[in-house]
């Protein structure tokens, strides 16, 4: 008998369990279903926010005030006529000098990748000013020879990809924490 009540309560236990997990992937599911069709939005937003018409002077300048809401300091744009192998430098919390090369494709060509030589020109431009942080700022992603190229760089040398993806995340996110005070809807005390 208490072995039939202990197979019972296990059975009961088991299933209540299975419950709860689908329950959980559900959610879940929800979640990232949710999560996926904002992005998706945020996008087709975000190529219309970084494009101002394919002007890349534009786009350095929208980028400098993103990396400022970021925590950056000190975000100053190169002179569009010299060429330094990068478009903006900042600063990290510390101190630490930061190149950031933007690289704009016009809406047409939104998926093509980050050429070898434009982050070759930026290495380079780090080395020769003594920099150790970089940041790569596309709105579309590397292409395999570039990142493996950055995969081997010394190991003095840090470099940061927001590539088209991990823009939209980083905006999407950041809008999220800015605008969290302006959607809260509970009352105020």
């Amino acid at each position: 008998m208490t072995a039939l009540l202990i197979t019972v309560s296990l059975v009961t236990v088991l299933v209540i369990l299975d419950r709860v997990h689908s329950i959980y992937l559900q959610r879940t599911n929800r979640d990232a279903a949710e999560r996926e069709a904002k992005l998706s939005v945020l996008r087709v937003v975000a190529k219309h926010e970084a494009f101002f018409g394919g002007n890349p002077e534009q786009f350095r300048d929208w980028l400098a005030r993103l990396l400022k809401m970021q925590g950056f300091r000190k975000v100053e744009a190169v002179p569009l006529a010299e060429e330094r192998g990068y478009d903006l430098s900042c600063e990290k919390a510390r101190g630490q000098k930061v190149c950031v090369l933007c690289i704009l494709n016009d809406p047409s060509r939104f998926e093509e990748a980050v050429p070898l030589a434009e982050v070759q020109r930026l290495v380079g431009a780090m080395v020769g000013e003594g920099v150790k942080r970089g940041l790569i700022v596309t709105t579309t992603r590397l292409a395999p020879d570039t990142a493996r190229y950055l995969e081997n760089l010394p190991g003095s040398i840090k470099m940061e990809i927001l590539d088209g993806e991990r823009l939209l995340q980083s905006l999407y996110d950041l809008r999220k924490v800015l605008l969290a005070p302006f959607l809260d809807t509970t009352p105020a005390s």
